[in-house]
């Protein structure tokens, strides 16, 4: 049962790192898509004909709220709680089901 217990431990480490991985890849391409944005409206003379008024922001403004409740998501401490708790029922689970063998 030790490995067991090894394994799961390893492979709940590996999907917590991958949802970690996932949010700085997902914050990385917010900060190069938003900043080639910002050179695109930016360019130009005058306000007006550059195109920097309030409406083009709405795509960095709804991105960034994306991307704060993925962070939120991935590094809050309720979700841990979360992920212990499952990992307690599939314990649960996996006892019950060596008990009740269907032979």
């Amino acid at each position: 049962m030790r490995n067991i217990d090894k394994e799961n431990n390893y492979l709940s480490a590996k999907k917590r790192l991958d949802s970690i991985k996932s949010f700085y890849t997902h914050v990385i391409v917010y900060i190069v898509i938003n900043t080639f944005l910002l050179l695109i409206f930016s360019t130009g003379t005058s306000v007006k004909a550059n195109g920097m008024h309030y409406g083009n922001f709405y795509t960095a403004i709804g991105w960034g709220v994306i991307v704060i409740i993925h962070g939120v998501v991935v590094f809050s401490p309720i979700i841990s709680i979360m992920n212990k708790w499952e990992e307690k029922k599939i314990k649960e689970f996996m006892q019950e089901g060596t008990n009740n063998k269907w032979e």
